[in-house]
């Protein structure tokens, strides 16, 4: 398993705007004696810790996920954050953009290389295992050449979800689903048990 990323986010960071939940900030991050891009945002505790766990596990799964971290953002280097000295989550930048503007662009084709994406049915069922309702176009990245990357989990593992119900939505598992005779369904299901 992958080590968890510690760092301090380095001045000159950048906001980025794209009807996030929480704000989110592009920057340069110190890692021991190197430094990094990240996407940081500031989460409650949990939401952090949720976060990291989700990322550790789909890495360990075989899933693309960016690497997670702690990172620590001062006032000083990040004006109008409250505390002085606090924890954002980070994540290792991946410049592609999200599948929502491929699909503006071209709606059917990238759906189309979406359902033909071989790791579908297992971040599919990742997303049921952290019971990750909240994926759509806008948390995940896609090269336009057939490679997919799975981003923020803050959604996952609510604490009134019981371990035994299904996620409340699980679009990955739908697409892989979709258009499928009920035999095919099946063949998926045992796959996916």
């Amino acid at each position: 398993m992958d080590e968890l990323l510690v760092g301090t986010l380095l001045p000159g960071a950048t906001r980025i705007d794209v009807g996030n939940v929480n704000p989110v900030w592009r920057g340069n991050v110190l890692l021991q004696d190197y430094h990094r891009q990240m996407y940081i945002k500031q989460v409650p505790p949990r939401t952090l810790a949720v976060e990291i766990v989700c990322a550790l596990m789909g890495r360990a799964l075989g899933l693309p996920v960016p690497r997670p971290a702690i990172v620590l953002v001062s006032s000083d280097v990040l004006p109008g954050v409250q505390g002085s000295r606090l924890l954002f989550f980070g994540s290792e930048s991946v410049d592609n953009p999200d599948l929502k503007q491929w699909m503006a662009k071209d709606h059917d084709g990238t759906v189309e290389l979406l359902m033909r994406w071989s790791k579908l049915l297992d971040a599919g069922c990742f997303d049921e295992l952290i019971a990750n309702g909240d994926r759509h176009g806008g948390n995940i990245l896609f090269n336009g050449n057939g490679k997919f990357v799975l981003i923020d989990h803050s959604e996952a593992m609510q604490p009134y979800i019981n371990a035994s119900d299904p996620a409340h939505q699980n679009v990955l598992l739908q697409c892989a689903a979709e258009g499928k005779q009920a035999s095919e369904v099946d063949q998926l299901y045992a796959k996916a048990r």
